[in-house]
């Protein structure tokens, strides 16, 4: 396989994967009155972005342990898996009921699904650029790999664009009923479309 090929394939999920924590970010007004409601906003922000930051502080491990499945099992096999869990457990992210229908077990499987996301995030980098050292010509490793970190800019570009596009043409209101759920959807979708094909490689 060439070897840009193999570049653009292992850069998908580092863009991705920056997508997912731009989309998070932006969307955290949101996401606080859905999932962490409570009577002081500011509260209810904390502990929004307090999840964000515990799925990025357990990232370690996610490297740690699908490192362990990378060396048992195949690394390729398991850096074109880390896709598929990152696609199920975004699109759920865009799926599970709000507090107000489910109660508590909102926030609680809301904020599960950003753990187990931070853990597939912590493969899908290291993994990458494990796969890029191992393929590619090492006369070429400054090349590829800023391209590779090129897509992660790419990642935060889009998803900045799909949020703005979405609190431009939607009402606040129906950014809160539904519109915040999309780019979780649509991040979910590109991840799969991702998997597949990384399957190629």
């Amino acid at each position: 396989m060439k070897q840009s090929k193999i570049t653009f394939l292992t850069s998908v999920g580092a863009g991705l994967e920056y997508y997912d924590l731009v989309i998070y970010s932006l969307l955290a007004n949101f996401i606080s009155k859905q999932f962490f409601p409570s009577t002081n906003h500011v509260a209810a922000l904390f502990a929004t972005f307090g999840v964000l930051a515990l799925g990025n502080i357990i990232r370690p491990l996610g490297g740690v342990i699908f490192g362990i499945f990378g060396d048992r099992f195949g690394r390729k096999k398991v850096f074109a898996n880390t896709l598929l869990w990152m696609a199920g457990v975004t699109f759920l992210m865009g799926l599970i009921p709000d507090f107000g229908t489910i109660g508590l077990t909102a926030t609680i499987l809301f904020s599960l699904c950003r753990i187990l996301q931070g853990i597939v995030f912590g493969a899908e980098l290291p993994g990458a650029l494990t796969l890029l050292s191992e393929h590619i010509d090492e006369k070429r490793h400054g090349l590829h790999f800023g391209f590779m970190i090129a897509a992660v800019g790419f990642g935060v570009s889009l998803g900045s664009f799909v949020t703005w596009i979405l609190t431009t043409v939607l009402t606040e209101a129906e950014m809160l009923a539904w519109g915040f759920r999309v780019p979780f959807l649509l991040g979910g979708g590109l991840a799969l479309i991702g998997f597949y094909i990384r399957k190629h490689i």
